[in-house]
């Protein structure tokens, strides 16, 4: 092991420091290094976002990053951080990591004793995505399916038209869902 790569080492071991801090701290902290090829790959279309949309974005992509980027970025702040349902996740399903919808499938399991606030957020397309690889696609998929109401699969099946302007993560996420 060179000196080189002891220094790459502690810059890694500082820099994931700094994102165990949480989402707010995420904002101050430029991309990592490790992540430019995944960056320019994955997430060219939120560059001009700033670290903090950068780092969603690479979170969203997860299932494609390269295993450097993909260390660095794994514990970066929850998508559920503001949500009125922030305290409700905690109590009801401490144990869930956000992805593939299993947090909106245990709030939904325990919709009878969560707040009114997380039960209106409940029901909104940019909630149930908070929960996928398309997080960071919320935007544009809330202008494109406005008017689609989530569930039985009818957002997923919005999104096919114009999937190839999605994330790669939203895309092999989306894809995945059309087959279930």
């Amino acid at each position: 092991m060179t000196f080189g790569d002891i220094r790459k080492i502690i810059g890694l071991i500082a820099l994931f420091s700094c994102f165990a801090a949480g989402a707010a701290l995420a904002q101050q902290v430029e991309p990592p290094p490790a992540c430019a090829p995944d960056i320019k790959k994955h997430c060219a279309a939120v560059v001009k976002g700033g670290g903090a949309k950068i780092i969603e974005c690479l979170k969203a992509n997860d299932m494609v990053l390269t295993p450097a980027c993909k260390l660095t970025v794994t514990n970066v702040g929850s998508p559920y951080q503001e949500s009125p349902c922030k305290l409700d996740i905690e109590k009801l399903c401490p144990t869930l990591q956000p992805g593939g919808s299993k947090i909106v499938d245990c709030l939904r399991k325990n919709q009878a004793t969560i707040t009114p606030e997380c039960k209106n957020d409940l029901g909104t397309r940019a909630f149930i995505l908070k929960d996928t690889p398309c997080r960071v696609d919320v935007d544009k998929i809330d202008a494109l399916c406005s008017t689609v109401a989530p569930g039985a699969g009818r957002l997923v099946g919005c999104m096919r038209p114009f999937a190839m302007t999605l994330t790669a993560g939203c895309r092999t996420y989306s894809s995945m869902r059309l087959k279930d």
